[in-house]
């Protein structure tokens, strides 16, 4: 089972032929994960601690393969999105996307235009948004996803986590201000049939089998964990 991390130079090789949006920038970092029974994806939540946890703590402590930040939080640090843990729904949020995986390992895209997220059969999950990729086309559509206008103007550093047509996973992150709609080509530019949009900013962080891609400014209260299983 191979598990690869692509920086930007190795970005530019295989999408020679994509997009500038890929080419032109210097601060990608993409983790691609080829899905099977060795390979368990979920969630982490940061326990007992109202300040959170460094990303490299959680890296040290709980020693996944591959790991991205995850949903957004509060000041208290609370998660906003779903998350699922064991096939429970451990935080109940607010956001109409996620990426769900089943007891057996395949890994889908879940979207509500209302009402509440259905993890029926789903034995992780992280809600978060807004969606970029659906489809194999760009479903960027931040007002029907349940955020604001503005959002669509703002650039910040951005990560997301995607499924290519070859069923691969990748992680994402673009540490270098963008638009979500920049993103969402980038994600589509990688490969992406379905992609989701995850906290940003100062909480974008990457990491990849003992190398730190992209390390968060801020403490966080979770993240999405890849574990590798020998």
């Amino acid at each position: 089972m191979l598990l690869i991390a692509l920086p930007i130079f190795a970005i530019f090789f295989l999408f020679a032929g994509g997009s500038r949006s890929v080419r032109h920038l210097q601060n990608v970092s993409v983790v691609e994960i080829d899905l099977g029974p060795d390979v368990e994806i979920r969630p982490i939540v940061v326990k007992g601690s109202a300040d959170g946890e460094s990303f490299s703590q959680i890296i040290e402590r709980l020693h996944p393969y591959a790991a991205i930040n995850g949903t957004y939080f509060d000041s208290k640090m609370r998660p906003l999105g779903d998350i699922v843990i064991n096939g429970k729904l451990v935080n109940r949020g607010c956001y109409r996307n996620a990426m769900g995986v089943t007891s057996r390992g395949k890994v889908a895209f879940l979207h509500k235009s209302s009402g509440r997220l259905d993890w029926s059969g789903f034995k992780a999950g992280i809600a978060a948004g807004p969606r970029l990729v659906h489809g194999g086309r760009i479903a960027l559509n931040p007002v029907a996803d349940g955020f604001s206008r503005r959002s669509l103007e703002i650039q910040a550093w951005r990560s997301g986590v995607g499924l290519t047509k070859t069923g691969k996973l990748i992680l994402v992150t673009a540490k270098e201000s963008i638009t979500l709609a920049r993103f969402a080509q980038i994600m589509l530019d990688l490969g992406a049939v379905d992609a989701l949009n995850l906290d940003g900013g100062g909480a974008c962080g990457l990491y990849q089998d003992g190398r730190m891609l992209a390390m968060p400014a801020l403490r966080l209260s979770n993240i999405l964990a890849v574990f590798k299983h020998r």
